[in-house]
């Protein structure tokens, strides 16, 4: 199956649900995300500021996705990504001790809607272009097996072009009659 034919063949209500999980993206990061990143006035720690540049720089990549929904795949997978990392590392251990504040309690719930993007992503597709195909411009195995270093190889005087010949120009005597 060629990358095309299965692009074609996810549905425009497939294609357009993306398109809404990117809107959802761009809204919300866009009212929380970037008053933060353009006030002036409010100072950024380093890690927090680099949490906050991040997720600005995603909110706006998700621009494009709204655009090209198909191509914009690999935003919801890290969206999704960092969201299991975070639920699986930082909320589960608090909420298995019996230990979960209120600041993470509102964290998890802002992470929680990311199911819908597992739910809506064509796997398949995205498979087929991500994990299952070599990638573009890597070379195969036995290619890098092959690979000839310069000692390996001593050109002979047929691998190099040789000079072209210069010919001097005849010149033609044209006698008329008299």
């Amino acid at each position: 199956m060629t990358g095309e034919a299965s692009m074609a063949e996810v549905s425009a209500t497939r294609r357009n649900l993306l398109r809404a999980a990117y809107l959802v993206l761009v809204v919300g990061l866009g009212i929380f995300i970037w008053p933060i990143i353009l006030d002036p006035s409010n100072p950024m720690a380093s890690m927090g500021g680099v949490v906050v540049c991040m997720l600005g720089a995603m909110s706006a990549l998700a621009l494009l996705g709204l655009r090209n929904p198909l191509n914009m795949l690999p935003i919801l997978l890290f969206e999704i990504g960092w969201k299991t990392i975070w639920l699986v590392r930082v909320a589960l251990p608090q909420w298995l001790d019996g230990r979960l504040d209120p600041e993470t309690t509102s964290r998890f719930y802002e992470c929680i809607p990311a199911v819908i993007f597992v739910a809506i992503i064509p796997w398949v597709m995205s498979g087929e272009h991500t994990w299952w195909v070599g990638a573009n411009g890597w070379p195969a195995k036995s290619d890098l097996l092959d690979i000839p270093t310069p000692l390996a190889h001593t050109p002979t005087p047929t691998d190099r072009p040789s000079p072209p010949v210069i010919r001097p120009r005849q010149s033609v005597l044209v006698q008329r009659p008299a």
